[in-house]
């Protein structure tokens, strides 16, 4: 059969969800799942295993309205800078007031990449960035982006210490044209620090 080992393979997963809502634009979410383990095919640890943390807290009522997220989270600026998920910390700010004549976003995120939260090393696959959206309509959108990630060495294939860094500018508008509704994007991007 395709499971090579015999005998019981047993697992028990679980979720924790908890939401708090302050005000309509004010609220805090937790999220825990994993697994208490004893079976070789559903995770390599075994015992009680985190697979997905977080927490939440998102404000939009503040002087200066955020969203902050520690743990698990999906880090994504734009399609050649960083689409990833990280563990670790990501905080976007809205400045309320418009300069340029558009509304505005700024995301700073670092994180690790591990497999799980028992191997959870730092300077293994560390990721940092930063993205200002500059939006002018809910048609037109431009970005600038910014990722550096550092990736010890690997002495399994001999490959060097990796630090690479990506900067992109990104943009987005749309229009109609007869009944048609058109979009035209684009990023320009840079890449430092390949092998």
């Amino acid at each position: 059969g395709p499971y090579p080992r015999s005998g019981g393979q047993y697992y028990d997963e679980f979720a924790v969800n908890a939401f708090r809502q302050f005000s309509p634009y004010d609220s805090l979410r937790l999220q825990l799942y994993g697994v208490a383990n004893d079976s070789d095919y559903r995770s390599i640890n075994r015992g009680f295993v985190p697979e997905r943390v977080n927490v939440t807290r998102e404000n939009g009522e503040a002087t200066l309205p955020y969203r902050l997220e520690f743990g698990d989270y999906f880090s994504a600026y734009s399609f050649r800078s960083l689409q990833r998920g990280l563990k670790g910390a990501q905080i976007e700010l809205q400045p309320q007031s418009e300069l340029f004549g558009a509304r505005h976003s700024l995301i700073l995120s670092a994180g690790e990449n591990p497999l799980d939260w028992r191997h959870l090393r730092t300077n293994v696959d560390e990721v940092t960035g930063a993205s200002w959206l500059m939006d002018f309509n809910p048609r037109t959108r431009i970005s600038a982006n910014f990722v550096h990630d550092f990736r010890h060495a690997d002495p399994t294939t001999n490959l060097p210490d990796r630090k690479q860094s990506v900067v992109s500018a990104a943009g987005a508008t749309g229009w109609d044209w007869d009944e048609q509704r058109l979009r035209l994007e684009g990023e320009l991007g840079s890449l430092k620090g390949d092998h």
